[in-house]
Parts: C-alpha cells; structure tokens; sequence
C-alpha cells in the first residue's frame, strides 16, 4: 500500500510540474516574465513609424496610428486614420454629384486575440478570435450615408471573399483591387518580434520588412 501511495504521489507531483511547464508564463500576471515583458505593453501607445513590406505608409496613406493591448480581455486594437489626401480622393466622383458631401473621419480597426509567445520574443496575433477588421467613417452632407454604405459594402466584398484559406487570400486580395480597397487595409503578420526599451516606453514589433515603431501616450 505504501508503495502505491509514493507512486501515486510521485505521479501526481510529476503532472502538477509538467502543467506548470506547460503553461505560458509571460500570459501569466505577476510572474516574473509578465513583469518584464508583457506588462510594459499594456496600454495605450501612438505610432511613430509603420513600415508595411518596406514602404512608409505613415503620413502617406494614415494620419497616424494608435493600438491598445488589454490583458484582461487578451484583445489588442490598431487604429489607422486614413489621411485627408485619401479621402479627398475617394470623395472625388461623389462630389461631382453631390457637392456638400464631407467625411470628417474615416479609419480603420483592427480588433484581435494577443498573446507573448512562451519563450517571449515574439507577439503574436491570435487569429479568427475577436472581432476582426472593420472601418468607421464620420461625415454629413449630401448623400453622407450613400457614401458610407458604399465603402462599408465595398469592405464587407473583399472580406467575405477571405475565408482564411489561400485561396480565399487571393480571391480576398482579387476583390479588394476590384474595389479599389486594397491601398487602404494593410495586411498584419501573424507573428512580430519584440523589441521594448527597458522603461517600457517605446516599443517595435518587426517581421521582415514590416516594422511598427510605438511609444507609450
């Protein structure tokens, strides 16, 4: 009996450490690894550079950028104001016709699952979890609403025709050059290396030729 009960101990001890081993410790508040790496990024940040394959887009095509990591709800949210040039360009037509159309606002959110990975150099989005890109546009005038249900239909095309396969990939990026979306979404890796300063107020997130340069607000 003795000899089943140490066995059963050693057994049980054996499973607690493999679940201890197994968990993430970095998606775990107050250890160690969430204090040194994934607390720093909690919160709010402003963008100071957004390189998409290698091309600024910063100032070209956004305004600026914003993200905000929550830990609580694991959720991250990019934010990217479309610049006054864009939308000038996409009033263009609609103004032939409806000439008091004006759009105050126009960006685009991204909303996604977070995590650090377990060895913490890489952040990584969680795909299919949260609630996915979408776009908010701000304006009045002639025909506002017009407008905005043409680009929000013009959106809705080119993300059900992605269906996260590589097909849907490329019929998504087929129907976003049809709708002239394209140039507005950007399309975010998976995966980012981390790159934070020691105080925690600038951080980088870089894949190959992409790079986004955040400092904390």
């Amino acid at each position: 009996m003795k000899t089943l009960l140490k066995a059963a101990s050693l057994l049980l001890i054996a499973l607690l450490l493999s679940n201890c081993s197994s968990t993430n410790q970095y998606m775990v508040k107050d250890t160690n690894e969430y204090m040194e790496v994934t607390s720093k990024m909690i919160g709010d940040w402003s963008a100071t550079g957004l390189n998409l394959d290698d091309e600024s887009v910063l100032g070209m095509k956004y305004e600026k950028m914003t993200a905000k990591f929550d830990f609580s709800s694991r959720t991250v949210k990019f934010t990217l104001y479309v610049t006054e040039g864009k939308i000038a360009d996409l009033l263009l037509d609609w103004k032939k016709e409806y000439p008091g159309i004006s759009v105050d606002e126009y960006k685009i959110t991204y909303l996604s699952s977070w995590e650090v990975s377990p060895d913490g150099k890489e952040f990584n989005f969680v795909a299919g979890e949260a609630g996915g890109a979408d776009i908010v546009i701000k304006g009045d005038g002639e025909n506002f609403d017009g407008f905005y249900q043409w680009e929000k239909t013009k959106y809705n095309m080119a993300k059900s025709a992605d269906d996260g396969s590589l097909l849907g990939s490329a019929m998504g990026a087929l129907a976003q050059s049809a709708t002239g979306t394209s140039d507005l979404f950007p399309e975010f890796e998976e995966s980012y290396t981390i790159s934070i300063s020691d105080d925690g107020t600038s951080l980088k997130l870089i894949e190959g030729l992409n790079k986004i340069n955040l400092i904390k607000n």
